[in-house]
């Protein structure tokens, strides 16, 4: 009966200390969790002036990536679910005398696109950056998504391709400068990628 007793008491005992590992680690995890969601809730919620962190995140997703299409991917994706406010995150690429749709984020778009034609094809036919307040006042605006009301446009240039970075938002007036210092800050970090290669 002793041995008995002292055997339950030493399984007991084994127990109790898997399950303290067990709590452990469930508080770990906890903690975990809650510091990676205050990290997003807080990229989230970061005033619009300050993207400086945003823009070294998106640096450092690409820096070990020569290949185009995947930066361009990457990035459509991490600005999409970190800038608030946006509905469309993409890319454009000019092949045989017009834009065509690359790697993005959001609803299905406008395979192709016309240089000189919208948004897209204005910025790129002019080398400029486009930030439109109302796209709906822009004349020859080219709707692919019926909820955009704001969009800017950075064109970009690499050793292989060229084209437009363009994000949406449905707001008007989303954007500002300190949007357009960050998305040409991003389409240059993109060219300086390709130039790596």
């Amino acid at each position: 009966m002793r041995r008995k007793t002292r055997l339950i008491a030493s399984y007991w005992q084994v127990f109790q200390q898997k399950v303290e590992v067990l709590q452990a680690f469930l508080f770990v995890r906890r903690v975990m969790l809650r510091s990676h969601l205050n990290l997003h809730v807080l990229i989230r919620r970061m005033p619009q002036e300050s993207y400086s962190l945003l823009l070294k995140q998106a640096q450092g997703l690409i820096s070990s990536e020569t290949d185009f299409i995947a930066n361009a991917a990457n990035l459509s994706s991490f600005l999409y679910h970190n800038i608030e406010n946006v509905n469309w995150v993409g890319f454009y690429l000019f092949k045989q005398d017009e834009l065509v749709l690359g790697p993005f984020c959001g609803q299905p778009a406008c395979t192709r696109i016309p240089v000189g034609k919208g948004l897209c094809g204005t910025a790129f036919a002019e080398q400029r950056t486009l930030m439109i307040d109302d796209v709906h006042a822009f004349a020859g605006h080219i709707a692919c998504d019926a909820a955009s009301e704001s969009e800017i446009v950075v064109p970009f240039n690499t050793q292989l391709y060229r084209g437009v970075f363009d994000i949406d938002s449905p707001n008007l007036s989303r954007f500002g400068e300190a949007e357009k210092d960050l998305f040409e800050a991003v389409a240059l970090a993109l060219e300086e990628s390709q130039s790596a290669s």
